[in-house]
């Protein structure tokens, strides 16, 4: 099942793509560039947190995608072990509720991209 796609994903979108401006994969600039999640949306504690998210290209994005150990080791030497650690421990064990979520990040969203458009 597909997850439906709202504004704020758009607008989480938007951020990481100002946030990282090149594929982190690869350093490319420009064409089909992805906001990939390091842990999947369907977790809402983490859905819209920008940790959990970086830029990749269209074919980094699916070179990753068909290798996820060789994600995860990528996701580690980027962030590092311990920090994807409690990325997981925050989407997999969270009782952060999904509304609550939405309106954290709709707050944190709208002032991190009006300071990064200035």
């Amino acid at each position: 099942m597909r997850i439906k796609i709202d504004h704020l994903d758009k607008r989480f979108r938007r951020y990481i793509r100002l946030r990282d401006k090149v594929c982190q994969g690869c350093a490319k600039e420009s064409g089909l560039l992805d906001c990939a999640h390091i842990l999947s949306r369907r977790y809402a504690a983490t859905r819209w947190d920008p940790q959990n998210a970086m830029l990749l290209c269209r074919g980094c994005h699916m070179h990753f995608t068909q290798n996820p150990e060789e994600w995860v080791r990528f996701v580690e030497s980027k962030m590092g072990e311990a920090a994807y650690q409690l990325l997981e421990i925050k989407a997999k064990h969270s009782t952060t509720k999904k509304k609550l979520a939405r309106a954290n990040a709709t707050l944190i969203l709208g002032k991190a991209i009006a300071e990064m458009t200035k």
